[in-house]
């Protein structure tokens, strides 16, 4: 007899309908820096009810299923968006102990030991020596940043602020901020975490080269953020990149038409946003929708996966610190 559970989710997830998962970090412990943020406990509870109850698939293969109309009822597709090396180091082998396979979105701008910027905010503001900082340029004025609360309260609309500044402007803003501060610790995987990925059956996929708000790029520079950062990838792999994910991943805001034709130009198979729902096999292949339960008991979890399917084209709740 069909568990109750899956009988249910087979009535909201049913066959040739496919979720798909977002996830950027698992941390080994809770960072108070960076709350929201999955840590390997609460991943573990994810996985166990996603082998209980789905059937899962990297993002090309679902697609293709669903492409031939045999996509199997309850399909779920994990991904990983930026590259952090904690998606080897610690998310890596628990995807294999449970025996399931992931897609990893990787910009490439990052890892040769650098860091992006959103981690630069708040790793400036975890080790900033002192109590208060001026930020009257940001129009935030002078703010207090003597307790841990206020120090990640801060790093937070610092990302806000400075997320959707044009891509010189960003950078600035992020030096002036981690000016005479010791670079953070290199937080992203190397080729080598990459390359481990894809030996162990896992898909990569393209996320740009520096994670720019695309729409605001010249035709040049968009160019060179998907096909850059598409060359390397398949050059680490030794594999063609079939997948992609846009930076932030709003509708008109993030990306736009001119964005889709520059990936289809470049040989992309499909895409995926932050907007919350399903994919249908009749939805564009270049605006599949993601989400991530963010409840840790299993009845939430199931819930929330189940009520998402009822969604179209909701924007992703925002998490403090993906960029």
């Amino acid at each position: 007899m069909l568990n109750p559970l899956k009988a249910g989710l087979g009535f909201f997830l049913g066959k040739n309908r496919l979720s798909i998962l977002i996830y950027h970090q698992v941390l080994p412990d809770f960072d108070p820096m960076r709350p929201d943020e999955m840590t390997a406990a609460k991943f573990k509870l994810h996985l166990r009810w996603i082998r209980r109850y789905f059937n899962v698939f990297t993002l090309d293969q679902a697609i293709t299923q669903q492409q031939q109309q045999t996509l199997p009822r309850r399909s779920v597709v994990i991904s990983f968006d930026d590259g952090y090396a904690n998606n080897c180091s610690v998310a890596l082998p628990m995807l294999q102990k449970f025996g399931l396979q992931a897609t990893f979105f990787i910009a490439t701008d990052f890892i040769a030991g650098q860091s992006m910027w959103n981690d630069r905010v708040i790793e400036s503001l975890r080790n900033h020596p002192n109590t208060e900082l001026d930020l009257d340029w940001l129009d935030l004025g002078v703010r207090s940043i003597q307790s841990q609360a206020e120090r990640q309260q801060l790093a937070y609309q610092l990302l806000l602020k400075i997320k959707h500044l044009p891509p010189i402007e960003r950078q600035q803003a992020v030096d002036r901020l981690c000016d005479g501060l010791p670079s953070p610790q290199p937080l992203m995987m190397t080729p080598l975490q990459i390359q481990m990925l894809s030996s162990a059956g896992m898909e990569i996929g393209g996320h740009s080269c520096s994670h720019p708000i695309l729409t605001t790029l010249s035709t040049a520079e968009l160019s060179h953020e998907i096909d850059s950062n598409k060359a390397q990838l398949e050059a680490i792999i030794d594999a063609p990149i079939r997948s992609f994910a846009y930076p932030n991943g709003k509708p008109d805001i993030d990306y736009n038409h001119q964005t889709i034709e520059a990936l289809k130009m470049a040989g992309y198979h499909q895409a995926v946003t932050t907007s919350w729902g399903i994919n249908r096999p009749s939805d564009d292949l270049y605006q599949l929708q993601r989400f991530t339960p963010w409840r840790h008991d299993q009845t939430g979890f199931i819930g929330q996966m189940a009520r998402n399917a009822l969604n179209r084209r909701q924007y992703a709740r925002c998490l403090l610190y993906t960029s």
